[in-house]
């Protein structure tokens, strides 16, 4: 991973009132020195960094917020099947079986699209089920 990123949504009425985006790219970090602890966590798959690439941070950051800009533009135009074509194209989530922890309970399944409200559709034999907020874990 070179990268996190974490979204938190405030949703009144079944409407998003405001959505809080944070991003955090790894220029600096000694993968090495990371504790023991962190590594065998479920949700770890491993940590890089950019250091040995000599990136620097402006330029990366300038073309991140252009790129940035180009979505929200997407989003506000309501262009979704382009969202979701790109989406479900750079997912590394998409034909895996995963487990979700939800509010509401687990969900084993496999992972098979992302639909137009962004919800991951898991299939659970002849069922499928819409996963909107979870913490996804790949099953091997």
């Amino acid at each position: 991973k070179v990268a996190g990123v974490l979204v938190d949504t405030s949703i009144i009425s079944n409407e998003i009132e405001n959505v809080v985006l944070g991003i955090g790219i790894n220029f600096k970090i000694k993968p090495h020195e990371l504790a023991s602890t962190i590594k065998k966590t479920p949700n770890f798959y491993g940590v890089t960094t950019l250091v040995k690439k000599n990136e620097k941070a402006l330029p990366l950051v300038q073309q991140f917020l252009y790129e940035l800009e180009n979505v929200f533009q997407l989003i506000n135009s309501r262009r979704i099947k382009k969202i979701k074509s790109e989406w479900t194209k750079r997912s590394s989530t998409i034909g895996r079986n995963v487990s979700i922890i939800t509010g509401e309970g687990n969900v084993n399944g496999k992972a098979v699209k992302i639909d137009s409200d962004g919800a991951l559709i898991i299939s659970k034999g002849k069922k499928a089920e819409k996963i909107l907020v979870g913490d996804i874990t790949y099953d091997q």
